[in-house]
C-alpha cells in the first residue's frame, strides 16, 4: 500500500518512486528528492525540410517536371511536421508548397494547351 512522505508525495512501497499526479518518478534513496528529468528529444527535422522544399518549389515551378515532384515532396513533409517540434516551419513550408504546386500544375496546363494549339 503507498504511504505519503513528508511532502504529501505518495510513496510506494519499495521507497524507489514517487506518484507526480500523472505517472511514477523515481526518486534518489537517501533524500527521495525527484531525480534530474531526462533531457528533452532533440527537435524534428521535418520543418526545416518542408521550408526548403517550399521554398525550392517557388523556384522551380517554371519547370513542371521538377516543380511538381518538388512542391509535391513539400506539401507531404509539411503536412507530417504539423505534429512534430517544427510546427511553424512546416506550416510555411506547407503553404509555400502549395502555391508552388499550384504555379506548376497551372504552367504545365498552359504548356499542354500551347503545344496541342500549333
Amino acid at each position: 500500500m503507498p504511504r505519503q512522505d513528508v511532502y504529501g508525495r505518495w510513496i510506494s512501497d519499495d521507497g524507489a518512486l514517487y506518484w507526480d499526479g500523472r505517472a511514477w518518478q523515481p526518486v534518489t534513496a537517501v533524500t527521495y528528492q525527484p531525480t534530474q528529468p531526462a533531457a528533452a528529444a532533440p527537435g524534428s527535422a521535418k520543418g526545416g525540410i518542408a521550408l526548403g522544399l517550399g521554398i525550392a518549389s517557388l523556384l522551380f515551378w517554371l519547370l513542371p517536371i521538377l516543380g511538381l515532384p518538388i512542391s509535391i515532396a513539400a506539401v507531404v513533409v509539411g503536412g507530417l511536421s504539423l505534429s512534430t517540434s517544427g510546427r511553424k516551419l512546416g506550416r510555411w513550408g506547407l503553404v509555400l508548397g502549395c502555391i508552388g504546386l499550384g504555379l506548376s500544375l497551372i504552367n504545365a496546363a498552359v504548356g499542354v494547351y500551347i503545344a496541342t494549339h500549333r
